[in-house]
């Protein structure tokens, strides 16, 4: 692109010169040229801190980041944080259960990192407020919770007794694929990457209660690069969505 400019960024260590414009998101530098897909792309919105990284000895959510903000910066991602075995902070994710479906968990360590660097033992409260930009859908944050402590070196709460216990269920166990969630080597679908590959990009109307009639695709056709436009018009079928066409049900009086 005519606007771009080149960049100097020290990622994990390494100096890497990326061709990026002034307004491209750090996050998507990381991962579409530098291919460290360990920094997820949650929200776009600076919302779920999945993409949390540490720039220059802050946390920073790398999708509000600009590349013109970032030239010369230092940057560590979930990737630059062993060294050929697990960090303490890894292994307290995984020794507590705090993986889950792990699409948030390099963001959750990353801001645990940051936190631990400045407060190696936080308080409560600076646990809490350490976080509050990364957020877990899977269920609470319980099992987090007990990893941050175990990785600061303070006592974690015993889970609960089993009245029970059998020789497999009962006992905990890691996850079988935990390794891969803590170091943000796990694959999930917006990080693959093959030769030839489309992207697809949704524009949304600006008044999300008009009646939409007409749309003259004609102009963002003919851009180079772009190989299809789609609108309504090319999905067959029934196009259903939302509550508003959801099948009414019947209400039940107490």
């Amino acid at each position: 692109m005519s606007d771009s400019e080149t960049y100097k960024l020290v990622v994990n260590g390494t100096v890497r010169q990326v061709l990026a414009a002034p307004k491209t998101l750090l996050m998507d530098v990381l991962r579409d040229q530098l291919r460290l897909t360990g920094t997820k792309d949650g929200c776009t919105t600076g919302h779920c801190g999945s993409c949390m990284v540490i720039k220059d000895g802050e946390p920073v959510r790398s999708c509000l980041v600009p590349m013109k903000r970032s030239d010369n910066a230092h940057i560590t991602t979930i990737e630059g944080l062993a060294n050929g075995t697990l960090h303490p902070i890894q292994q307290a994710y995984i020794d507590q259960g705090a993986t889950q479906c792990g699409f948030c968990t390099p963001g959750f360590i990353m801001a645990t990192k940051a936190l631990l660097d400045k407060h190696p033992d936080p308080t409560l409260a600076q646990i809490y407020d350490g976080h509050k930009f990364n957020i877990c859908r899977c269920t609470g944050h319980n099992a987090i919770l007990r990893a941050i402590q175990q990785a600061a070196g303070q006592p974690v709460a015993a889970l609960p007794a089993v009245k029970q216990p059998l020789n497999a269920i009962s006992h905990p166990l890691p996850r079988p694929d935990a390794v891969e969630k803590v170091t943000g080597a796990g694959i999930y679908a917006d990080d693959l990457y093959v030769e030839g590959m489309l992207y697809a990009r949704a524009l949304r109307s600006a008044h999300p209660h008009a009646l939409l009639n007409n749309v003259d695709v004609s102009r963002a056709a003919a851009l180079p690069g772009v190989v299809a436009v789609l609108t309504a018009g090319d999905i067959p079928g029934r196009k259903d969505c939302g509550v508003r066409y959801s099948r009414p049900q019947r209400l039940w009086r107490a």
